[in-house]
């Protein structure tokens, strides 16, 4: 928070009231059971932010915004929604994250030297990443490419980070974004780069004395890598692989491809 600098008191009291916005609506839609109740919510978190962005441009707020909408997007009350309400959701949600990278990068240039920012623009990768898929637009994880990769490089150049975790799980993000490239385009390079930020979030871990974190994915990452570069030997590759069990959902469009390529080359199920 100390990194988002409000220059009045008037800022200082809206970005805090948008910081409680989002503890505010985490915690109502736990018990949120009815569409009435989730779209009064939803209405009424969008008013109260209209009055905070009434009285700050902070980009803060903004962001704060596309956090809270966020949870509306994945709660599964929003099934209920007509196509058009969702991608109006979306988009909504999408404008707060652009709106707060173009304000850094234009009005508060300040805030692009600092740990909260690279920290921004890994959730705004992961953000487009899910865009991406829900709409079905490779565009959008392409974007997400690049602002994570910005968002390494912020985190990797800073002389001191509070928490270096967040650049290993940015890493690590970076990497399984890589591995979805590759599954759009069959460009090779991009498991090149797969094995990269692998290997340095691996790093980042180990000297963070917590080498178990993200570990499934990691290791997934380069069974992918190897199975596409031929950069294996199979009984070696299968141990490895059902030592992954279980598998998050997330990674399962990733697993099938591994799975399909190796059966198409070693005639084995994995």
């Amino acid at each position: 928070m100390n990194d988002w600098k409000p220059s009045t008191e008037a800022e200082t009291i809206a970005i805090a009231q948008s910081y409680l916005e989002y503890q505010r609506v985490n915690r109502e839609l736990k018990i949120i059971k009815e569409e009435k109740y989730f779209r009064s919510l939803l209405n009424d978190t969008k008013a109260r932010f209209i009055n905070l962005e009434t009285r700050s441009y902070h980009p803060y707020i903004r962001y704060q915004k596309g956090r809270v909408l966020r949870l509306f997007q994945i709660n599964r009350l929003v099934n209920t929604f007509t196509q058009e309400q969702q991608t109006q959701l979306n988009s909504i949600a999408k404008t707060s994250y652009d709106d707060t990278y173009y304000s850094i990068n234009f009005r508060h240039k300040h805030l692009m030297a600092t740990e909260s920012y690279g920290a921004f623009l890994w959730v705004y990768s992961i953000f487009l990443e899910n865009m991406s898929q829900i709409q079905n637009k490779p565009d959008y994880l392409f974007k997400a490419i690049r602002i994570l990769e910005e968002g390494v490089q912020c985190l990797s150049t800073l002389k001191k980070i509070e928490n270096i975790i967040t650049l290993g799980n940015a890493n690590s993000k970076l990497a399984q974004e890589y591995g979805l490239a590759y599954l759009y385009t069959s460009d090779i390079r991009y498991l090149t780069k797969v094995r990269a930020s692998v290997f340095e979030a691996k790093r980042i871990f180990e000297c963070a004395h917590k080498p178990h974190l993200e570990h499934v994915q990691l290791e997934l990452l380069l069974i992918l890598s190897d199975v596409f570069m031929k950069n294996y030997i199979p009984t070696n590759l299968i141990r490895r692989y059902r030592n992954l069990k279980p598998i998050p959902w997330y990674l399962r469009a990733i697993e099938n491809v591994i799975k399909s390529e190796f059966f198409k080359i070693e005639g084995i199920h994995l």
